[in-house]
């Protein structure tokens, strides 16, 4: 596999397991895991939902289009991006360079109760009033830009190291890894 597609960028909905999935396989795999909401947050000094308060998210979505640019040259990395990041085309073309995409597929009644149970006041773009509505809206809107991933991967209820197994097989067949735990 080209060095430029040596790491595994994760894509999907809020509560579809990015950030848990990825950090399990990274560390599986003796890789470095990048969050990019947690990056961001890192950057902004406050939580995502204050980020899209203020400055806004217009702001946001440039500062994320900035920070793929800077990522850029990682090798051996796993990528948890934001929920919105992919529906950006330069950003999505850039991840496309350096990264083997996944869509982690997950129903929206998983997501649903995903999020519910950490309380979805946290998340910027689900209307306090109908948020349930909202997810499905969003998932309907962004399911052709996420269906561009090189992998899919059905999510469901599975556990997040069934998903992970599920991607080193992937990574294995692709030629990213030659076991578990050795980069290709």
């Amino acid at each position: 596999m080209e060095a430029a597609r040596r790491n595994l960028a994760l894509i999907g909905m809020m509560g579809s397991g990015k950030s848990t999935v990825g950090a399990l396989l990274a560390e599986r795999l003796g890789w470095t895991f990048y969050d990019t909401d947690l990056l961001l947050e890192g950057a902004f000094g406050k939580p995502v939902a204050r980020i899209f308060e203020k400055p806004g998210e217009a702001a946001f979505r440039v500062a994320e289009d900035l920070l793929v640019r800077s990522l850029m040259s990682l090798e051996s990395a796993v990528l948890a991006t934001g929920g919105g990041l992919w529906m950006s085309s330069p950003s999505r073309r850039r991840v496309a360079a350096f990264a083997r995409t996944v869509y982690l597929a997950t129903p929206p009644e998983v997501l649903w109760r995903r999020l519910s149970a950490r309380g979805v006041a946290s998340r910027p773009l689900l209307d306090a009033s109908d948020p349930r509505r909202d997810l499905e809206r969003i998932l309907k809107e962004r399911e052709a830009s996420y269906a561009l991933a090189d992998w899919r991967i059905e999510c469901g209820a599975s556990e997040p190291q069934a998903i992970v197994q599920q991607l080193l097989s992937r990574m294995r067949g692709a030629g990213m890894i030659v076991r578990s735990g050795r980069a290709a």
